[in-house]
C-alpha cells in the first residue's frame, strides 16, 4: 500500500504515464478539472437560465415568498452538464486509467445523477409533491 504522497510504480495511473506519479501531480489534476468544471458550469448558467425564462420555468412571487421578480429555476441543469462534461472528458482523454469496476461505478453515478436531474426538472415544471 502506498502513501497519498507517491503512487506506486505498478499503479494504474503511473503504468498508464510509464512513470511514477506523485500526490502532488495528481491533486493538481484534481483541482484543474474541479475548476474546469466550476468554470464551465458559470459559463452554462445563462443559457440555462435563459432557457429557463423562455419555456416559463421560474419561481413566481407570492405572498409568502421574498422575491419581488420571476426567479428561473432548472440551475441543477447548468451544474449537470458541467460535471458530465468534464468528467467524460477525465474518463475517455487517457489521462486516467479505469479498471471495469470503476467504469461500471462512474456510469452508475452518471445514471443516479441523471435520475435526480430528471426529478429536479420534473418538479421546476410541475412542482413534485412531498408524500
Amino acid at each position: 500500500m502506498t502513501g497519498f504522497s507517491e503512487l506506486a510504480p505498478g499503479s494504474a495511473l503511473s503504468a498508464a504515464l510509464g512513470r511514477s506519479v506523485n500526490g502532488s501531480e495528481l491533486m493538481l489534476t484534481y483541482a484543474i478539472l474541479f475548476l474546469s468544471a466550476a468554470a464551465l458550469s458559470f459559463l452554462l448558467g445563462y443559457p440555462v437560465r435563459s432557457l429557463a425564462l423562455f419555456l416559463d420555468v421560474v419561481d413566481h412571487p407570492e405572498k409568502r415568498k421574498m422575491h419581488q421578480i420571476p426567479i428561473p429555476l432548472m440551475g441543477g441543469l447548468a451544474i449537470f452538464a458541467s460535471f458530465a462534461i468534464v468528467s467524460a472528458f477525465a474518463v475517455t482523454s487517457g489521462s486516467f486509467t479505469f479498471l471495469d469496476a470503476q467504469v461500471r461505478s462512474y456510469l452508475g453515478l452518471m445514471a443516479g445523477g441523471v435520475l435526480i436531474l430528471l426529478l429536479g426538472i420534473y418538479d421546476a415544471i410541475r412542482g413534485a409533491q412531498a408524500p
